[in-house]
């Protein structure tokens, strides 16, 4: 509940019934809740959705109503762990606006009425993608059971689209069986020149594809898409387009949970190709520190990195970010991250906010999305701090055990560490 909101109802506990204002409409399922639930919920809390139980209904509604508003009100509900406030706003599905969380919170405090359903109010139509029938389907011709013992599984599979030209790809997706247990999937480009590596990792592991944790594994692996259950296909920002050259492959990780049970899923890439000639490409870079160190039980350790912002037109460098207008920010750390943040220093020394996570969860990370992009310059610099819990209470779980406090440094592996972003911009208009 909001502070004014406590204040406004301890003032009134004082008050005669008399003195005070005439009640208002009660809050309800069918007249207030529902549309909310369908706006914000249901594309996960859904029978056979990912998440652990559904909200399609009163019953369910109002079986998990405390859960539902303890979530709702600390924000952890819609999982979208940026903090917006003092930073760029987000264009994202699950973007939850204050009235909304305040409805779900006036329904339970006042009862969780289930309300009159021949007036219940009109269910919002789910997101629609603009995007239309994909011109291209990549079956990954698998049925995968998991035999992985714990309870969140990543893993790689290459998919080969064939393709014998220069594909112009204006968006990608993965399109799978079994909701319940896909946490997200990643899609990265195994461009021409990495087919000794990925075939090496694929064929060390005895399982269909290999084990991924934290990325595809393979050096020059090209970030392509980033899809969570619920969210519909977009295109690349600003209307760019992609060039995948013939010889490219995808792999696909597969981040899949198992918290609601297990079973087999069979995915597919969709792939939209530009129906007219790509003029204009996304860019991106990254910011990363490779030379920290987390000493074993330490509480709070904290590591930064700079990037600069260099002019439009210099050749492509991946230690610097070309000037122009950033769209998209993907953070990156791994287990005992606590916090990220990634900042534009101005060349007047002021910063701006581009995107702050104030408490990490690797298991709820992603790209995310400007609402209005936002305009570096040269001379500008990209600023990404990093901070660790190392401590006995912030360790991993690994097969149902927390782990002991080591020290703790940048590497690819599960227990290993990254500070890392990555950003993706167009050029300036």
């Amino acid at each position: 509940m909001r502070p004014q909101t406590l204040i406004a109802w301890t003032l009134l506990a004082g008050c005669s019934a008399a003195s005070g204002p005439p009640p208002g409409p009660q809050t309800s399922y069918y007249q207030n809740a529902a549309p909310v639930f369908a706006r914000n919920c249901t594309s996960c809390h859904q029978s056979g959705g990912i998440a652990p139980f559904a909200l399609t209904s009163y019953q369910d509604a109002v079986n998990y109503k405390d859960a539902v508003a303890n979530a709702v009100r600390s924000q952890i509900m819609p999982p979208l762990p940026p903090q917006q406030e003092g930073c760029q706003p987000l264009d994202d599905f699950r973007n939850m606006s204050e009235d909304d969380r305040q409805t779900i919170l006036d329904w339970v405090a006042g009862g969780a009425a289930e309300g009159n359903a021949s007036k219940a109010a009109p269910l919002p139509n789910p997101p629609q993608s603009e995007l239309g029938t994909p011109t291209d389907v990549f079956d990954s011709g698998l049925d995968y059971t998991s035999s992985y013992p714990g309870n969140d599984e990543y893993r790689c599979f290459v998919i080969d689209p064939k393709l014998t030209a220069t594909a112009n790809v204006i968006a990608l997706n993965v399109r799978y069986s079994n909701p319940q247990i896909v946490h997200h999937a990643v899609i990265f480009a195994a461009l021409p020149g990495t087919e000794a590596q990925v075939n090496q990792l694929d064929a060390a592991d005895p399982l269909p594809g290999y084990e991924c944790f934290g990325g595809a594994g393979f050096e020059g692996a090209a970030t392509l898409a980033a899809e969570a259950p619920g969210a519909v296909p977009r295109s690349f920002p600003d209307h760019t387009g992609v060039p995948l050259p013939a010889g490219t492959r995808f792999v696909v990780q597969m981040h899949y949970n198992f918290n609601n049970g297990r079973g087999t899923d069979h995915f597919a890439v969709e792939m939209w190709r530009s129906p007219t000639p790509i003029t204009r490409y996304p860019h991106g870079g990254r910011i990363v520190n490779f030379w920290f160190d987390i000493p074993a039980g330490a509480a709070d350790v904290m590591a930064q990195a700079t990037t600069p912002v260099v002019s439009a037109g210099l050749p492509p460098n991946e230690a610097q970010v070309k000037e122009g207008l950033i769209w998209e920010v993907f953070p990156h750390m791994h287990m005992i991250g606590r916090t990220i943040e990634i900042d534009v220093v101005h060349q007047d020394g002021s910063h701006t906010c581009l995107l702050n996570i104030p408490s990490w969860n690797f298991h709820w990370q992603g790209f995310y999305r400007l609402a209005q992009p936002l305009a570096v310059q040269a001379g500008d610099q990209l600023l990404l701090t990093c901070h660790w819990d190392n401590s006995p209470a912030h360790q991993p779980i690994v097969n149902g055990q927390p782990q002991t406090p080591r020290e703790v440094r940048f590497g690819e592996g599960s227990l290993d560490e990254m500070c890392l972003a990555g950003v993706v911009l167009t050029d300036p208009r």
